[in-house]
């Protein structure tokens, strides 16, 4: 049975990290429940172990996926989340990477964990980062940090670009009909 690294916080509010064994993270969940635990983060323990994932199903893209406005919506909020639950930054950036579908945008938060934790500010960390982070958002951030209301300001991002996404699907949609017609226009 697989070893599950785990990080949680007990009835008092502190938070404790360790390893549970079970045949899946849902087992282990379901362990740390029955110990009183309020699960936060729970990841396969692979140290010490080799990569057993084969070769072809390894991602072997030259042209990684890209980060599309509802992705990036939904790790601002759950940014936001991290802040006002008080998880402290670094180890909360860690666990929103692991736990990232996609992978371009995971390993861009993994890296922007990594400059952080060397010292460097968030926006200035995401600011590396500029086909993910724009301008206005790494502004946003830079004075969220400057004025220490970076959760609101993270709320409010979370909900621009969250209608951003919306107006985009209805432009998507709106736009459909008209290139069907055209293209059964220029098929006939």
């Amino acid at each position: 049975m697989p070893d599950f690294a785990y990080i949680a916080k007990d009835r008092a509010g502190s938070e404790l990290s360790g390893v549970v064994n079970g045949p899946s993270a849902d087992h282990a969940i379901e362990e740390l429940h029955k110990r009183g635990l309020v699960v936060l983060h729970v990841t396969e323990d692979r140290a010490g172990k080799k990569d057993s994932i084969p070769w072809f199903k390894k991602d072997l893209s030259l042209f990684p996926s890209s980060i599309g406005t509802r992705d990036l919506a939904l790790f601002t909020r759950q940014l936001s989340t991290l802040f006002e639950a008080g998880i402290p930054l670094v180890r909360g950036l860690r666990g929103l990477s692991a736990d990232e579908t996609n992978k371009l945008l995971g390993r861009t938060v993994k890296d922007v964990a990594e400059r952080v934790e060397g010292g460097s500010n968030l926006s200035d960390a995401m600011a590396m980062h500029p086909r993910t982070f724009n301008t206005l958002y790494v502004s946003m951030v830079r004075a969220g940090e400057g004025s220490g209301t970076l959760e609101e300001i993270l709320e409010h991002l979370a909900v621009y670009l969250e209608k951003m996404d919306a107006l985009k699907t209805k432009i998507r949609s709106a736009m459909s009909y008209p290139v069907f017609v055209l293209f059964t226009a220029v098929t006939i």
